[in-house]
């Protein structure tokens, strides 16, 4: 028994395992290029500074936000209440949502969530 390979039947050969080493090669480069940019959005990785900053950012946002509460509560403790948070109170109390009372009150949404935690029912 003889084996006889026609040049088409190599031809067709040639080009199958052309195709496979192609498609091998672009699927390796796809996962090279995922490896070396690991700072890409959607990877989860921030670098030390970045998270330093953020850091900062939020430990400046609480300080603030004790600051007025504590300037909310003098007001509550010396019977003069401020206007502004005593209305967002009032919302708060009605269920308002703390976009909707930062928008109506003219404060912040942390403050209106803050106003929401220690006034709204069944919270």
């Amino acid at each position: 028994m003889e084996l006889i390979i026609t040049w088409k039947e190599l031809l067709i050969a040639i080009i199958l395992a052309s195709v496979v080493y192609l498609v091998e090669q672009f699927i390796a480069s796809v996962g090279r290029r995922k490896k070396q940019q690991p700072n890409q959005a959607g990877t989860g990785f921030l670098d030390v500074e970045t998270v330093t900053r953020k850091i900062v950012d939020i430990e400046q946002r609480v300080n603030d936000l004790e600051i007025k509460l504590s300037l909310a509560l003098v007001g509550e403790n010396t019977g003069t209440k401020n206007p502004v948070f005593e209305e967002a109170v009032n919302y708060a109390r009605e269920g308002m949502s703390a976009s909707e009372i930062a928008s109506r009150c003219g404060i912040s949404q942390d403050e209106a969530a803050l106003i929401i935690t220690f006034h709204q029912p069944g919270r």
